[in-house]
């Protein structure tokens, strides 16, 4: 049997690529000008080129949250990082916000009310009430059209 996707987002945090990206350039332009100042590799260029690493891979996992409903499951993924709620987990399904006093930022966060989070945004998200764990909140940008369908794959009560 085929998983068919009821709804499927990809939303792009915008407040890790641009601070990010400048970040790298920055690297980029002053690790190039210093190579072609000093003419060899000196320790210093090693330690810009490692935290220039650490800064892309930061930016190809955290720069796209992907937010996907099939018929099994709930699944939301920033990069390797992932959050999956199976259908019989969830009781609910509830339109929200992600606001900056419950989460204090944006990202993978812990909420004021024990819920866990990801967002890129201080706006609309949907909340997922479940029978075992946290309830989990995820940004997105047609939150009734995702609250529909996540209750089209909640079972009933057992």
């Amino acid at each position: 049997m085929v998983n068919a996707t009821l709804f499927h987002e990809r939303l792009l945090a915008w407040w890790i690529v641009i601070p990010l990206g400048f970040a790298i350039a920055a690297l980029l332009a002053f690790g190039l000008y210093t190579f072609t100042r000093w003419r060899s590799l000196h320790p210093q260029l090693l330690i810009l080129a490692f935290v220039f690493v650490l800064l892309l891979l930061g930016l190809l996992n955290f720069a796209v949250l992907e937010v996907r409903v099939t018929e099994e499951a709930f699944t939301a993924r920033y990069g390797i990082l992932r959050v999956r709620i199976p259908s019989e987990q969830i009781i609910g399904a509830e339109v929200t916000t992600a606001p900056l006093w419950k989460y204090w930022g944006i990202g993978i966060r812990w909420g004021l009310d024990g819920s866990i989070a990801y967002t890129t945004s201080f706006g609309a998200a949907i909340r997922i009430e479940r029978r075992m764990g946290r309830p989990f909140v995820a940004s997105t940008h047609r939150p009734q059209e995702l609250k529909e369908a996540i209750g089209r794959i909640k079972r009933p009560s057992a």
